[in-house]
């Protein structure tokens, strides 16, 4: 049915909200513990709304799927809060049917005090907004209680979900710091763009697991990348194939499309196998690719402009860097913001202090380790459906199904916005 795929998406964002949660509860314990209160007080108010949009989102992807078709037009279109939607769990009778106590185990018993996540969500958050002072810390921690029972009993007993404590059995410090200049992997209005080299020393996993982050576009000036870098080791394998641009590839605008299904990978030095060489040094670069490069950027700012973008770097260069950040400076302005990492010989400093750059002292794999220990907290997952189509789905022949590979879709996403029914049962 179309509706599905939609919540499966709600009960898949209500987890992650509700992971991140965690970690800012997490984060409160921590900083109370040195007597940091204002930032106990950002992360409690973070905490806060991580559980308001956890408990909407799940209340909402429940109530999708258990009532009915008529209720349910209401209930896609409806923006109604929390308070309006948690009451068909508060009342015994269950009006207008027992379908909504429904829990994945009929022999379960409910554990869920809904009266209680009723009855203080303006404390969590509303009141908090607009009369100033702090969420409640207690009220927080057994909200995060009541909304893990709810999840567990309602929507998915197998999904994992994060403690707080959890989070305390790792070092935040540094990573932390990644995540938080990061934007937290957050992908609403924002591009990502990730430079990477060469590092022959960091094992693929690594790669791997940094390749799960949401990069919209990776410049990568290792030139054996394919064969042995982070593009062998992270998308070699993939279903839908990321688009690829060398250094020598001509640049026009028709080579970008807002419709994208994967990453853009731009090959700064071009790659072994190309027919083209790569650059001996960073003179030779700015003579054969840097102009090439600007305007592969400057395009791609046009196609894909957003509220922010994240510019991660990886790459310990000073030069080449510096020249990145002047171009995406000069075409993305204020938006840009840049994350170092990866700079144990402190080539960058300059970067740090010239462009305004938050530096953090976390190796490749320290990052991927942070990664997974935190990925409960994002979307990360990257899912292969098919798609359906309204008009060719009523085809009687047997050569035209109306069904869409993953791949297929792409191809056609690439040229223009395809409307489809949904995913297929």
């Amino acid at each position: 049915m179309p509706y599905q795929d939609n919540n499966n998406n709600q009960k898949t964002h209500a987890f992650e909200r509700l992971n991140s949660a965690a970690y800012e509860l997490a984060q409160v314990s921590q900083a109370s513990l040195v007597d940091d209160e204002p930032r106990s007080i950002h992360c409690l108010r973070n905490a806060s709304e991580a559980l308001s949009q956890a408990i909407e989102l799940g209340l909402k992807s429940f109530l999708s799927r258990t009532i009915s078709s008529r209720e349910l037009e209401y209930f896609r279109s409806s923006k109604s809060n929390m308070p309006e939607l948690i009451k068909y769990f508060i009342d015994e009778n269950g009006k207008p049917g027992d379908y909504y106590y429904n829990t994945i185990d009929d022999t379960t018993e409910p554990k869920v005090d809904f009266l209680f996540l009723k009855n203080n969500k303006f404390k969590l958050t509303n009141q908090a907004k607009h009369n100033g002072p702090p969420p409640d810390h207690q009220i927080a921690l057994k909200y995060y209680d009541q909304i893990k029972n709810f999840f567990q009993q309602y929507l998915d007993e197998h999904q994992p979900i994060k403690e707080p404590e959890d989070y305390l059995k790792v070092d935040f410090g540094n990573w932390d710091l990644f995540y938080t200049a990061s934007d937290r992997f957050a992908q609403e209005e924002r591009n990502y763009i990730l430079i990477i080299g060469a590092n022959p020393t960091v094992n693929g996993e690594y790669f791997k697991t940094l390749s799960q982050c949401p990069w919209d576009l990776v410049i990568d000036f290792d030139y054996k990348s394919k064969e042995s870098g982070f593009f062998f080791n992270s998308y070699k394998d993939d279903e839908i194939a990321p688009h690829q641009i060398k250094a020598s590839d001509p640049i026009g605008s028709s080579i970008l499309s807002k419709y994208k299904q994967s990453h853009y990978h731009y090959y700064a030095n071009n790659f072994a196998g190309s027919g083209s060489v790569a650059p001996k040094d960073f003179k030779e670069w700015n003579q054969k690719a840097a102009t090439n490069t600007a305007n592969f950027i400057s395009t791609f700012a046009r196609v894909f402009p957003a509220q922010k973008t994240v510019v991660v770097i990886l790459f310990p260069e000073f030069q080449y860097v510096n020249y990145l950040c002047q171009v995406l400076n000069q075409y993305f302005g204020d938006s840009a913001s840049f994350v170092i990492a990866n700079d144990t010989n402190n080539k960058l400093d300059a970067i740090e202090s010239y462009w305004n750059a938050t530096k953090v002292n976390v190796s490749i794999p320290e990052i991927a380790n942070g990664i997974k220990d935190f990925s409960s907290n994002f979307h990360f997952e990257k899912t292969i459906e098919d798609y359906d189509l309204p008009f060719l789905a009523n085809s009687n022949t047997e050569d035209v199904t109306g069904t869409l590979s993953a791949e297929e879709f792409a191809k056609l996403e690439e040229v223009f916005e395809v409307l489809h029914l949904g995913l297929p049962n």
